[in-house]
C-alpha cells in the first residue's frame, strides 16, 4: 500500500516550541506535553523533526502516551497524521512497536483499516512488528482488517509475518495466518533458506508443522538452509516423530540425505533421540556416504550402520536441492494450479 509522503524538505526548520513538544515526549512526560499543545496552533503542531521526520504523533504512539495521542489527533491535519516517516513508518507502525493495542485502534478508527496493510520501505507491515515484538493481541486486531496481499507479503529479507510467528514459537498466530495465506507465501523460504515449516521443526510446533506440510511444494519442504539443515533435521532433534514420518514421506531424496555443515544428518539426531521407527525409515532411504557421515563420531556411525543397515537398500546420493531450484519449482506449480 503506498502512503502519501509529504516532501518535508521543502519546509520550514521546526521551531523552537515543537522541538521542546518533541523533547518532553521524548522523556514521556505526559503533563508537559499536554501542556504544550494546549498552547500550541496547528500550524506548529503541522511539523516534522529533521532526524526522522517524525510527526509529535509518531513519537507519543511509540512513547506509549495515550493521553497525549487522543489530543494530538483532532488538532493535527490529516496530511500528517497520515505521513510516514524517513524508514516509510506509518503512525502504525510506530504504535504497534510502543505495544498499546488502544493507540493503535486510535489510529485505525482515525485512518481506516487500509493503514494495516501500509508497509516500510524494507517491506515491513505492522503485522510484522506485532509478530516481532510477541504481541498477541495486537496481531489479533490486525489480522481481520488487513487484506490478502499484505497477510502474505515478504520483507526485504524474505520474512513473511507467519516466518517471524513460527520463529518466535507463537503457535496460536501461526495457526491463525495459515488458513489465510496462499500457497506460494507458505513456501516461500528467506533469502537464507528459511521456510515458516524450518522454524516451526525448530520450535518444536508439531501441530504447526501437520498444517504446513500438505500445503507445501516438495521442493519447499526439501530446502536446505545455509547451515546445511532442513525441517527434518530439527524435527528429528525435537524428537517430532509424526513430523518426522510426514517429512520423509514428502521430501526429495536429496534432501534426506543432507549433512549439515556440522556433519550431522537426520539419521544421526534420530538415533540420538532413540527414534528406532524413524531411523529404519531414514536408512531405507539414505545412500551409503549419508550413513557414513551421519556423526562426525565415527563410532555412532557405525553403530548406526550395523543396527538399521543390514536389511535395507540404499539410494544413489544426489546433490543438495537450491534455492534456485525452490523457486523454479514454486513458477511451474504455480502455472499448473
Amino acid at each position: 500500500m503506498k502512503r502519501h509522503v509529504t516532501n518535508y524538505t521543502s519546509l520550514k526548520k521546526p521551531n523552537r516550541t515543537f522541538e521542546k513538544l518533541m523533547e518532553v515526549i521524548e522523556v514521556c512526560n505526559t503533563p508537559k506535553a499536554q501542556k504544550l499543545i494546549s498552547q500550541m496552533t496547528k500550524q506548529e503542531l503541522n511539523q516534522v523533526n529533521y532526524k526522522h521526520s517524525e510527526t509529535a504523533l509518531h513519537l507519543a504512539a511509540l512513547k506509549n502516551m495515550k493521553e497525549v495521542c487522543e489530543l494530538l489527533i483532532p488538532q493535527i491535519d490529516l496530511e500528517f497524521i497520515n505521513a510516514v516517516s524517513d524508514k516509510g513508518c506509518t503512525v502504525l507502525h510506530y504504535a504497534v512497536l510502543g505495544g498499546n493495542k488502544e493507540i493503535c485502534e486510535l489510529v485505525i478508527f482515525k485512518l481506516g483499516s487500509e493503514i494495516t496493510n501500509a508497509s516500510t520501505r524494507h517491506g515491513y507491515t505492522a503485522l510484522h512488528y506485532a509478530v516481532s515484538e510477541g504481541n498477541k493481541e495486537i496481531c489479533d486486531l490486525l489480522i481481520p482488517m488487513m487484506r490478502s496481499e499484505a497477510i502474505n507479503a515478504a520483507n526485504y529479507n524474505g520474512y513473511t509475518a507467519l516466518h517471524l510467528a513460527a520463529a518466535e514459537g507463537m503457535k496460536e498466530i501461526s495457526e491463525l495466518l495459515i488458513p489465510m495465506m496462499n500457497w506460494q507465501s507458505l513456501s516461500t523460504a528467506t533469502k537464507d533458506g528459511y521456510t515458516a515449516l524450518y522454524f516451526a521443526a525448530k520450535k518444536g510446533m508439531t501441530e504447526i508443522c501437520k498444517l504446513l506440510i500438505p500445503k507445501m511444494s516438495r521442493e519447499a519442504i526439501s530446502i536446505v538452509t545455509k547451515e546445511g539443515e532442513t525441517a527434518l533435521h530439527w524435527a528429528a532433534l525435537k524428537s517430532l516423530k509424526e513430523v518426522c514420518e510426514l517429512l520423509i514421506s514428502k521430501m526429495n531424496p536429496e534432501a534426506v540425505n543432507v549433512a549439515t555443515y556440522n556433519g550431522y544428518t537426520a539419521l544421526y539426531w534420530a538415533d540420538k533421540k532413540g527414534m528406532t521407527e524413524i531411523c529404519e525409515l531414514l536408512v531405507s532411504k539414505l545412500s551409503p556416504e549419508a550413513v557414513n557421515i551421519a556423526s562426525i563420531d565415527s563410532e555412532i556411525a557405525a553403530n548406526i550402520m550395523d543396527e538399521y543397515s543390514s536389511t535395507r537398500a540404499f539410494q544413489p546420493k544426489l546433490e543438495a536441492p537450491s534455492y534456485d531450484a525452490l523457486i523454479e519449482s514454486l513458477s511451474v506449480l504455480g502455472e499448473n494450479n
